[in-house]
């Protein structure tokens, strides 16, 4: 008697291209062949690329979606409005995230042999 099957192991991994997004994207918004390219600070007050998207994003100051994207593209006007469907703010960090061709590395601050800046009461690590 064959004794039970074993299950296929699934993927714990999400493929990107199964997320449905908003069905009123701007033109911009939607999933192409082709690479878009543009500022971070362009992405202000706009839904990002989609993460499948091929886009090339030079840092001018803002995270790229690349390096940084939140599960929702707006926020909800008050707390109460929050709480109110229970829908959680997450944020997706990716700080050594491959670059697309085409792109720039992220700045570096040299801090010298010193090492960075530190706070003199609580010995914090300043941004530069």
């Amino acid at each position: 008697q064959p004794g039970p099957q074993p299950q296929p192991q699934s993927s714990r991994s999400i493929d990107p291209a199964q997320i449905p997004r908003p069905a009123a994207l701007p033109e911009s918004a939607a999933v192409t062949s082709e690479v878009e390219h543009l500022n971070s600070r362009d992405l202000i007050g706009r839904v990002p690329p989609g993460a499948k998207s091929p886009y090339c994003c030079q840092d001018d100051g803002n995270a790229s979606p690349r390096y940084l994207r939140f599960t929702m593209n707006t926020l909800l006007e008050t707390h109460d409005h929050m709480q109110e469907p229970n829908v959680p703010m997450t944020a997706i960090l990716q700080p050594l995230a491959p670059l697309a061709p085409g792109e720039v590395p992220v700045p570096v601050v040299d801090a010298s042999e010193h090492g960075p800046p530190r706070c003199q009461r609580c010995r914090a690590y300043m941004n530069p």
